[in-house]
């Protein structure tokens, strides 16, 4: 009989019942120094005014994306603590596509279909935002249904983001979207899972981000320095 209370996610249900890896979380708690550093060298090369703004949001939200991660991963909580965790998790990521988008949008884009870009992700953000901290679960696949709208909308505008960022930046673009997906595709189908006791299906996960991650930092380092065409 399931003993967790009934307002814990599939995801919470998951951690609770598993065998926790001795690796979980350890990767993403070495990140934050990184992340640290990282985000004051880019704000500090970065061009002023909006790419320097842009560079400052993006830079915080990479950071707190692995204190977060990191702080879900730190020990066994009690089930209630760990659904708070993870609701801010999830919220994080959601904070982090938004943050990612803006030097692209703003920085890069620029002009009404800049604009547009980062008020329709913000738009889809925001939606994810409410449907991760309601006091109930969204309807099953909602919440992959608008993961899968936010990593797409972009393509709407595949023509102002190929004249902005040309060849290079469009493809790093392409390869962060490709490590990403592989790593939610493998979280999700919890394969390959070399040691569940070690280093699992959710370890091989935090490395994808974190590549994903320094894939997305050196594009947006290229957009706040004037690298990129616009």
């Amino acid at each position: 009989m399931d003993h967790h209370p009934e307002i814990l996610s599939p995801s919470v249900r998951r951690v609770l019942d598993l065998p926790r890896p001795e690796w979980r979380g350890r990767m993403h708690k070495w990140a934050i120094p990184v992340a640290i550093a990282a985000a004051i060298w880019l704000v500090l090369v970065a061009d002023p005014g909006v790419s320097r703004a842009t560079a400052a949001i993006f830079g915080v939200a990479s950071t707190l994306l692995y204190v977060v991660s990191a702080t879900v991963h730190h020990k066994i909580w009690s089930p209630e603590r760990l659904h708070l965790l993870f609701q801010l998790d999830h919220s994080m990521i959601m904070v982090f596509i938004a943050a990612a988008t803006s030097p692209v949008a703003l920085a890069a884009v620029g002009g009404r279909n800049g604009w547009l870009l980062f008020i329709g992700m913000l738009t889809m953000v925001g939606i994810g935002l409410i449907a991760i901290w309601l006091p109930f679960h969204p309807p099953r696949g909602f919440m992959n249904t608008l993961f899968f709208l936010v990593s797409w909308w972009p393509i709407l505008f595949a023509l102002p983001l190929g004249r902005a960022l040309g060849a290079w930046g469009i493809a790093l673009l392409i390869v962060a979207g490709a490590v990403y997906t592989i790593g939610a595709l493998i979280v999700g189908f919890q394969r390959p899972d070399p040691d569940p006791l070690v280093f699992g299906y959710h370890e091989i996960w935090h490395i994808f981000v974190i590549l994903g991650n320094i894939i997305v930092y050196v594009l947006v380092w290229m957009i706040v320095t004037g690298l990129t065409p616009a």
